[in-house]
């Protein structure tokens, strides 16, 4: 199968086995980061950080489109590390996922990797091709364009979040929300810290984001965060927020969305959503 610009590459990662340990306590802090050497080697994709594993469970997707033709196959790295607060993190291994021109549309495929440079540890993945023209992932090129961000501002002001978990002995937790997106190359936007509460009100906090090239969605990943001021900030709950230009049509308008929190057992993160034209 020829590969042509405007198919899209869905990956899910799914998880990693037998990971080498790189701190004191015999665990890791693992991370991935995704490079496209078809794109002079850009990073394409971070997951999040889990702390103190070595078998850690992501089972993130993200949709990379193709901007030019491709005859035969398509090669991505995977770079894991471990997070360290204070220092250079360090690397967990790499493994490269091999995409050939017998890879068949709209079907998934699973893949164990074995990472490379270290003792051990697998890396299991996922993929599928779509072509443009007949999924609902459509090339930009091929909308209309009122269907798309291009040269907006989506602004996310976190409102406050509700019960949510304890992290601290005190029965309390220090929370601030993280978030992250693609558009931004994965730079990390952080809230205050609200201190001992579990249902904190962060005051209209907001964070602008420029879409400059044409798409159909944008997704942000947002994560909400216990401070601790010795340890490592313990994880409180995370949302993956995919914003559709088709549902989210109207600039200027304020929209109130209530995100229950993944990855935890209570918690519920309250936000608003504004769209509007970058003025020129």
């Amino acid at each position: 199968m020829k590969f042509e610009r405007g198919d899209i590459l869905s990956i899910q990662i799914m998880n990693a086995k037998e990971l080498i340990s790189a701190d004191l306590n015999g665990l890791s802090d693992p991370y991935i980061q995704v490079i496209s050497p078809i794109d002079n080697n850009k990073l394409i994709y971070k997951t999040q950080i889990i702390n103190k594993t070595l078998n850690p469970e992501w089972y993130e997707t993200f949709h990379y489109e193709i901007e030019k033709d491709i005859l035969y196959s398509m090669k991505f790295k995977f770079n894991v590390f471990d997070h360290d607060k204070f220092s250079k993190d360090d690397s967990l291994g790499e493994c490269e996922l091999l995409i050939d021109d017998n890879s068949q549309c709209d079907v998934w495929y699973e893949k164990e990797l074995v990472l490379e440079k270290v003792e051990k540890g697998r890396l299991n993945i996922c993929y599928s091709i779509h072509k443009a023209k007949s999924s609902g992932l459509l090339s930009s090129s091929k909308q209309n364009q009122s269907d798309l961000f291009n040269n907006d501002v989506i602004t996310i002001k976190v409102l406050s979040a509700e019960n949510l978990m304890a992290a601290d002995k005190n029965g309390l937790s220090d929370p601030y929300v993280q978030i992250i997106t693609s558009i931004d190359n994965f730079k990390v936007h952080s809230t205050s810290i609200i201190q001992n509460n579990l249902n904190p009100i962060w005051n209209n906090e907001s964070f602008p984001f420029m879409v400059i090239s044409p798409s159909s969605f944008v997704e942000f990943k947002l994560k909400v965060m216990d401070k601790d001021e010795f340890l490592n900030d313990d994880f409180l709950g995370e949302f993956n927020l995919r914003i559709d230009k088709k549902k989210y049509d109207k600039y200027n308008k304020d929209y109130t969305i209530n995100l229950i929190l993944d990855k935890a057992t209570s918690g519920k993160l309250n936000i608003q959503l504004r769209i509007e034209k970058l003025l020129k």
